[in-house]
């Protein structure tokens, strides 16, 4: 079972992990928002997408970051990335039929993880 230091080390990596995605989604917003939704994350909308998800993952990733020294506040920005993340999954699931097999595939998988691992991490030494 694991211990209480191992759940903050793994919620840290998952938001050490949701910043390098925020970083490369605001430097390079076309390949964020490529790998999700194919060729339509080409051109301008392309980059509003990546650039608005790369924020996003940015704002939760420097709160929990920031808040590792408050264990309530970081659990809480570790349940709001994993609510952010399973959001992530529903709106793939919701649009399933219309992104590029591979994608829908890669991006589902990511996220449902990420949104269940960070669910329990959220919760774990309460």
């Amino acid at each position: 079972m694991a211990t209480t230091s191992d759940s903050r080390s793994l919620a840290t990596l998952l938001a050490a992990g949701r910043l390098a995605i925020g970083i490369t989604a605001s430097a390079f917003p076309e390949l964020g928002a490529r790998s999700w939704v194919g060729e339509h994350g080409r051109g301008p909308a392309g980059r509003v997408l990546g650039r608005a998800l790369g924020a996003r993952d940015l704002a939760l990733a420097i709160g929990a970051l920031s808040s590792r020294e408050d264990d309530v506040a970081f659990r809480r920005w570790v349940r709001l990335g994993a609510f952010a993340d399973g959001a992530d999954a529903f709106a793939t699931l919701l649009n399933w039929r219309s992104l590029p097999r591979a994608s829908r595939i890669g991006v589902f998988t990511v996220a449902a993880s990420a949104a269940a691992l960070g669910a329990v991490l959220g919760q774990a030494g309460r």
